[in-house]
């Protein structure tokens, strides 16, 4: 089972209490646990049985986003525009040992 994958349902339960040393009996509830929650195969949305891993969190993910797409909040595509103008030519200036850098062009922003 090297390198494989496995996907669980809600795994996070407490065996154990902080600062408790862990016991045989921690061991035996935590293997008992990951092999209840152990998922071994899903129905897709075509209704085939899916077993393979991969495949598996293939069709959560899909779910997922289908679920959880974004949601139209009625903003129109004027405002959109403006946003989108605003960020355009955006610039920065940096300030090394108290001089200020000339304009930099921000290609792209991590949030």
């Amino acid at each position: 089972m090297r390198g494989e994958w496995r996907s669980y349902l809600d795994n996070n339960a407490q065996d154990k209490m902080e600062d408790e040393e862990i016991s045989l009996l921690n061991i035996l509830k935590m293997v008992k646990r990951h092999e209840t929650r152990f998922i071994r195969q899903i129905i897709d949305m075509q209704g085939k049985n899916v077993s393979d891993h991969r495949n598996v969190l293939n069709t959560f993910t899909t779910h997922l986003r289908q679920k959880y797409e974004p949601i139209d909040i009625g903003i129109s595509e004027w405002i959109i525009e403006r946003l989108h103008a605003l960020y355009e030519y955006a610039t920065a200036s940096v300030q090394i040992n108290g001089t200020l850098t000339g304009s930099i062009p921000i290609q792209s922003a991590v949030r």
